[in-house]
């Protein structure tokens, strides 16, 4: 068992002002590893002295306020114990293990199962201490240090949080350094997959689809043939080709031209001379851009001599390094991404440039001013704008009469930048309904060009309610891997992505077996008649596994967990057949969360250490009562 013990000199000076409860973590795995619907998960081990129930109030009032947790009280919960003071404990525990959560959420680790399994016991070594093990949802192939800093930054700041009583200004600003210090920061190294991971995946829990993490940030929903692959918002389905040809500006105007789709004029430039011919030749107004850079970063619209020009042209350059520059003809209208999915229209939005709104009495220095102390009061992981005032802002504005002096009129909107962009975040506006069927065929046509399951369509439109060529709107990007989930808008559309992409909630069926021999001839018979209606199933034991044509599959590892795992990655497999000889199960957690049927065959069971020593018969219990806990409702 590994023993963590925090060293209160590490803490930052905002902790150790504090007289803090002395706080022992160890983590390991305790026994039986508990699997709950919807996510397996793994005990962890607090030791921690008694505190002062008076504290709960404060701690619930604090996260509430801070990580937006509205605590449900363990209470209610039938507990083994009348001591007041160890039901306290349980309290703890339980808002531990959800802030535990959200400190997983840091590094994108998608733990959203919280679960009122605790267990309480008396340290041997020292009586006075009390043991709390509690589940985590156990994601596979993270780092076991991410756990421990999750876990210890979340008692130590529940700590914090019972001596400052006050919620004030001060408080919460201490309070947000000390998350950042102690946890945001040093999980940021484990940080896999991108923007669209969390919320895809969270919208997948909340219609009970599975999800297995493969490495690096690469999940797989649902098992077997109903599964499928996800990295960010791309997909198994997306064309390599496709992808890399999208992220080439040039490449991509090329390609959409040819397929007789509306794209931009543009000429593609390596000096300045070459640009200032570039201009003559497409006339003002022009746009400037790196060929190969996102986010909007290195762009400059509104070019209209050869003085900004020139300037614009030494931005790209930053941005573009040994690479050409792109000259393209200004389009009149606004940016619109139309999101495909799998050939279809999911959903549109209107993608303004940042802004601040005027309320008839401030001028737009005193609103961007104030729009930036908002932010600021937000936690650090919650900030999502930054206001500027620079030299570009006032550019932005100055087209529609505004000065940083100016006081717009109430609900007057004043934009800081030209133009909407992921390195320039604001709020996008929902226009779903209003796109004209012409344009979303060519934002189809697009995404399929591309060989895109998933992809941003970007129309620069005056209005994208009227058709493309009657506008002359242009298609100005095509976006691989779009942020998808982002925004409220893009959250509101995930359930329908996903009816899209996984075949129901992505299960297959799981069937169990447990006994000696007689549960591996039952299994079979099983397999059997899988087959026999067409399903193509696999049967497997800690030691057998029979494929599809119920020829023995050799595989290099003697686990029931991994050879499950293998399986349910398989694309061939239509529903899994387990037996189970011995109490590996309780050791190590199954790749599944729900079975389908549990069956009691004679024959004792093994041990998973040591298969020549028979369980005794309560052990074997302990088993089946493990396995009845998964037998889906």
């Amino acid at each position: 068992m590994a023993r963590t013990h925090i060293n209160h000199d590490d803490l930052s000076k905002e902790i150790s002002t504090f007289n803090l409860l002395d706080l022992t973590l160890t983590i390991a795995y305790l026994g039986i590893t508990l699997n709950m619907p919807q996510q397996q998960t793994k005990p962890f081990t607090i030791r921690l002295f008694p505190f002062s129930p008076d504290n709960l109030k404060n701690i619930d009032a604090w996260l509430l306020s801070v990580f937006d947790l509205k605590i449900e009280s363990y209470s209610h919960i039938k507990s083994t114990t009348h001591d007041t003071a160890e039901k306290h404990l349980y309290e703890l525990a339980w808002r531990g293990q959800q802030l535990t959560n959200v400190f997983l959420r840091f590094a994108n680790i998608p733990a959203f199962y919280s679960k009122k399994a605790f267990q309480l016991h008396k340290d041997k070594s020292l009586t006075s201490n009390l043991n709390v093990t509690f589940p985590v949802a156990d994601i596979a192939n993270i780092p076991a240090n991410a756990y421990e800093i999750a876990i210890r930054s979340a008692f130590e700041i529940l700590q914090w949080m019972t001596a400052n009583t006050e919620i004030n200004s001060q408080h919460t600003q201490q309070l947000y350094k000390i998350v950042d210090q102690k946890c945001r920061l040093p999980l940021k190294r484990f940080f896999t997959g991108g923007n669209s991971t969390l919320p895809i995946l969270k919208a997948a829990y909340d219609k009970n689809i599975p999800f297995i993490h493969l490495g690096s940030g690469v999940y797989q929903l649902g098992w077997g043939r109903h599964s499928r692959q996800m990295s960010r918002s791309t997909t198994d389905s997306d064309s390599a080709i496709g992808s890399r040809t999208a992220q080439d500006k040039v490449k991509t105007a090329l390609l959409l031209k040819m397929a007789g789709l509306p794209s931009p004029s543009h000429i593609s430039v390596r000096s300045l001379n070459s640009a200032y011919d570039a201009a003559k030749k497409l006339g003002w107004p022009l746009v400037l851009k790196p060929t190969n850079c996102d986010r909007g970063e290195g762009v400059t619209i509104g070019i209209t001599n050869n003085e900004r020009l020139s300037t614009a042209f030494g931005v790209a350059r930053q941005f573009s390094k040994r690479g050409p520059v792109i000259i393209e003809r200004e389009v009149a209208g606004t940016c619109h991404r139309l999101f495909i999915s799998n050939g279809r229209f999911l959903y549109a939005t209107k993608r303004h440039p940042i802004s601040v709104t005027g309320d008839g009495h401030h001028t737009v220095s005193q609103l961007i001013a104030d729009s930036n102390s908002k932010e600021k009061a937000n936690p650090p992981w919650l900030r999502s704008y930054q206001y500027p005032s620079d030299i570009l802002a006032v550019e932005a504005m100055s087209p529609q009469g505004f000065t940083m002096s100016s006081i717009p009129k109430t609900n007057e909107s004043v934009p800081l930048r030209p133009f909407q962009s992921d390195a320039w975040n604001a709020p996008p506006e929902d226009v779903t309904a209003a796109v004209h069927p012409d344009n979303i065929t060519i934002a189809v046509r697009a995404a399929n060009l591309f060989g895109l399951y998933n992809a941003g369509i970007d129309i620069i439109s005056p209005d994208i309610s009227q058709p493309w060529h009657k506008n002359n709107a242009i298609i100005n990007e095509v976006n691989f891997a779009p942020l998808l989930g982002g925004t409220t808008i893009s959250k509101s559309y995930l359930p329908n992505f996903l009816e899209q992409f996984i075949d129901g909630d992505g299960r297959i069926p799981v069937d169990v077996f447990v006994g000696g021999e007689a549960a591996l001839n039952v299994a079979k018979q099983r397999q059997k008649d899988y087959l026999s209606q067409g399903v193509n199933s696999c049967l497997t034991s800690h030691k057998l596994t029979l494929y599809l044509s119920e020829n023995e599959m050799v595989m290099p590892s003697n686990y029931l967990a991994q050879r499950c795992l293998a399986l349910l990655t398989d694309k061939k497999v239509g529903a899994l057949i387990v037996v189970v000889h011995t109490n590996e199960c309780l050791f190590k957690s199954l790749p599944f969360d729900r079975i389908n049927s549990l069956t009691k065959t004679h024959g004792e069971l093994n041990s998973w250490e040591n298969s020549e020593h028979q369980l005794a018969t309560d052990a074997s219990d302990t088993v089946i009562h493990h396995l009845e806990q998964m037998i889906a409702p």
